[in-house]
């Protein structure tokens, strides 16, 4: 489906995902494991997407623009850890280039802009405008106004914090925050949790308000709860969550380290 705006297409069939990666110190302990699961998470996209990758330290780097999933090739090198966690100002910047880049397009623009974030810390390394409770408000200004002027949605992954608490302080809905066991694990069930949240955005009705589209798009209990898992096992029959000894809700699964099915 198509509409104008400006005498320019949005094409409600084009999605762009932007993915924005945490490469500060700390994520050294997770080895390669980022480095694969980005790469799954992109490359099994399918229709007519393109993708932007960026990084962010102390710093933020654009790895790639505009490229198709089928074509993307995250390697370690694109990864390497160091550096602290400038989240305030990588973000601001971030959103600045792509809302340009975006507005400069003359002929089709993508009707439907996904921006996925994913970091293990909080704020700790923003400079000069960004810097401070002043940072966190201004990068909530810029978030808040790409989401409800042009309906760009945000998805929050966060690992060792509050994810919640942390991308709702910057503006982000909290059914699309979700945190992540910091393993192989929960690296693999919130990158597919990821991608289903992705594929309900794609099917959302352009003409829905923004409430009836997080509704839609938001993690799910199941999600959520997987997520945070160091191991998942399943035996196809049933596929019921359960503790060692019962079943529990999914607020007291998650405080488990390991979750089962049976």
């Amino acid at each position: 489906m198509n509409s104008t705006t400006e005498n320019v297409f949005l094409d409600f069939n084009k999605t762009h995902i932007v993915l924005i990666a945490d490469i500060s110190g700390s994520m050294a302990s997770m080895g390669n494991i980022p480095q694969t699961k980005l790469n799954e998470f992109i490359q099994e996209q399918t229709g007519n997407v393109t993708v932007d990758f960026w990084v962010f330290n102390d710093n933020y780097k654009k790895i790639f623009d505009n490229m198709t999933p089928r074509d993307v090739n995250i390697k370690s090198e694109d990864l390497a850890p160091c550096g602290g966690t400038a989240l305030y100002s990588s973000l601001g910047n971030i959103i600045d280039n792509v809302g340009q880049k975006i507005a400069n397009m003359t002929d089709v623009k993508p009707g439907r802009i996904m921006v996925v974030v994913y970091t293990d810390g909080d704020e700790n390394s923003s400079k000069n405008e960004y810097c401070g409770e002043s940072g966190r408000l201004l990068v909530k200004s810029k978030i808040e106004h790409q989401q409800s002027i042009y309906n760009w949605m945000f998805l929050f992954l966060g690992s060792n914090i509050d994810a919640v608490n942390t991308g709702t302080s910057i503006g982000i809905a909290r059914q699309t925050c979700i945190n992540y066991n910091s393993s192989e694990g929960g690296y693999n069930q919130v990158f597919k949790s990821c991608s289903q949240a992705v594929d309900r955005f794609r099917n959302t009705d352009p003409s829905a308000d923004r409430e009836e589209v997080l509704k839609k798009v938001a993690f799910t209990d199941v999600e959520r709860v997987t997520s945070m898992c160091a191991d998942i096992t399943i035996d196809p029959p049933n596929k019921r969550m359960r503790t060692s000894s019962s079943i529990a809700p999914p607020a007291m699964i998650s405080q488990q380290p390991y979750c089962y099915y049976y």
